[in-house]
């Protein structure tokens, strides 16, 4: 009876070389890589809510000038100074407050870093759901089977039902003309990013307990 269950898992090792817990370890080393990614999208939204923040204290501008111009300065060489957060409601050539949060806190490899790795992690969640339901379907060995269906019951798909658009867009969505919206996208990041993480760990304890169970 034990070389007969014994043969059966050298067969299915056989059969199915990229088991599904090496699909697993290659899974978190890509969700690993996004969450610092995302950290450093909070902290370039953190200091625009600043700046937002001081400028409706009265901090650092001088009377007069607007949310929009202050944002804008170093992007168009003061040309937009006397903007308000009035003028946002109708645009600035084509600008809101959004597209100026972005392009001047996370322009360059910020967001591109961001995006490539949120791409990276859907692609590779994907990737673990099919195997997850090739496993459950058609077998593995018995620890692999019990841990497809441990993962069925709770499968980390946040990034893919959250993140549907761009990453810019998911940010720009909560960004409008008031100033606390900025910190509320940063927010979001970081709701996001506490999420994944929870993902994280717990395919990570659950990988533990069936690879020697």
């Amino acid at each position: 009876m034990y070389r007969e269950s014994r043969n059966k898992e050298i067969y299915k090792s056989v059969l199915y070389p990229d088991d599904l817990f090496g699909d697993s370890r290659k899974w978190r080393r890509v969700r690993k890589e996004t969450l610092p990614s995302l950290r450093r999208v909070e902290e370039r939204l953190n200091d625009a809510a600043e700046n937002v923040r001081n400028f409706r204290r009265g901090r650092n501008v001088a009377a007069g000038l607007g949310i929009f111009g202050i944002l804008m300065a170093p992007l168009t060489g003061g040309a937009f100074l006397g903007w308000t957060v009035g003028a946002l409601t109708v645009g600035a050539g084509g600008f809101t407050l959004g597209t100026v949060i972005i392009e001047k806190y996370l322009a360059g490899d910020v967001l591109n870093e961001a995006q490539t790795h949120i791409d990276q992690d859907k692609k590779e969640t994907r990737y673990l759901r099919q195997r997850v339901h090739f496993f459950m379907e058609r077998g593995g060995t018995y620890q692999e089977e019990q841990f497809a269906h441990r993962l069925h019951e709770s499968f980390p798909d946040a990034i893919i039902n959250v993140v549907a658009q761009s990453f810019k867009d998911f940010i720009s969505s909560f960004i409008n003309t008031e100033a606390g919206s900025v910190f509320r996208a940063k927010d979001k990041v970081a709701e996001l990013r506490k999420e994944l993480e929870t993902e994280l760990q717990r395919v990570a304890d659950m990988e533990r307990v069936h690879v020697y169970y």
